[in-house]
């Protein structure tokens, strides 16, 4: 699911969220799959509404776990999630595979 926000009629910034039963758990699992906010609207509690948005709403489809993924160098939005409550729990591995 996507949510928008609008300001000013404009578009804001989004964010896109998935959940799904967990395998290990009684629970759902919610992913964060991404969250983006319009370069002149950062610093301005776009981001911050949007995030508290996709914990609401997964919360109500009965997730417990939220987890989200973000490049290594990306330091501003590791602060963000940080000061929303996110920790660094595991190391990601991926690969690319041809043909």
């Amino acid at each position: 699911e996507v949510f928008l926000a609008v300001v000013a009629g404009a578009p804001a910034g989004l964010v896109a969220v998935n959940s799904c039963q967990s395998i290990h758990a009684d629970s759902r699992h919610g992913r964060i799959m991404t969250i983006v906010v319009r370069r002149t609207m950062k610093r301005q509690g776009v981001g911050r509404a949007l995030m508290r948005h996709a914990l609401i709403h997964l919360r109500r489809l009965g997730c417990r776990k939220i987890e989200l993924t973000s490049r290594v160098y990306r330091g501003g939005a590791h602060r963000f999630y940080r000061a929303m409550g996110f920790k660094a729990t595991s190391v990601r591995f991926s690969r690319t595979l041809r043909g």
